[in-house]
């Protein structure tokens, strides 16, 4: 390797290694991850890597361990170029102190007291363009949050995404939610969907109010993607 100073934009944070001069691999790394809507507050990442040619492994861990990402594959880590197979261990969301919407975009903005487990696993292609492709498969465990006057408990699914950049699903998406208590109670919720770089294409919905069942066509939601800056 023969880089002094990498930099690269992953989503919503910016993530920099620096001081990777002509060693040798495996090797641990330090680096932070900043989030560029706090560019003030850094996140200490510790990167273990391992480079042989174009194939590369690395795993990442973040928030003291608490979100261990691991890659497989072959990067370029100079221009940003990577495909590879990706695995999220498993993340319990309580142990996360920071605020989702900081982290990504995929999170609504003023999401609180978020709970439940969240994990991933996909193959992601990314070659130096704003685009990354999948398949990228999210698995969500009884995932709770507030935003609002909403609160959401127990929450399930696992959902496929074609790309992470812009954010958009397959079709017949599906997510199940126990609870939803707001100004309307809503139990049981069933929600077919798919997304693309505009909307939240809501194909069906489903649910419990009041013990009366409730029932939705096909709908269109606006949706802020997420999007990475090369």
């Amino acid at each position: 390797m023969n880089y002094s100073s990498i930099e690269q934009d992953l989503s919503d944070a910016s993530l920099k290694i620096d001081n990777i001069f002509d060693k040798e691999t495996p090797l641990t790394l330090n680096a932070k991850a900043v989030f560029k809507n706090n560019p003030f507050f850094g996140v200490p990442v510790q990167v273990n890597l391992e480079n042989k040619g174009l194939e590369t492994k690395a795993v990442f861990s973040l928030l003291d361990g608490k979100i261990h990402v691991s890659f497989d594959g072959s990067a370029r880590l100079n221009t940003g170029e990577f495909s590879g197979n990706v695995y999220v261990s498993p993340v319990e969301l309580k142990d996360i102190q920071l605020p989702l919407s900081e982290v990504s975009a995929l999170f609504p903005e003023e999401v609180r007291e978020a709970s439940g487990q969240i994990a991933a696993i996909g193959r992601l292609t990314w070659s130096g363009t704003s685009q990354i492709t999948g398949p990228f498969y999210v698995a969500l465990k009884d995932v709770g949050f507030k935003r609002g006057n909403i609160d959401v408990e127990g929450m399930n699914g696992v959902l496929l995404f074609q790309t992470l950049s812009p954010v958009t699903t397959a079709a017949n998406q599906r997510l199940f939610i126990e609870k939803v208590k707001g100004v309307l109670p809503f139990e049981n919720v069933d929600a077919r969907f798919k997304t693309d770089s505009q909307f939240i294409r809501l194909a069906s919905l489903t649910a419990d109010m009041a013990g009366i069942p409730v029932s939705s066509g096909s709908t269109l939601l606006p949706y802020k993607t997420t999007k990475i800056i090369v």
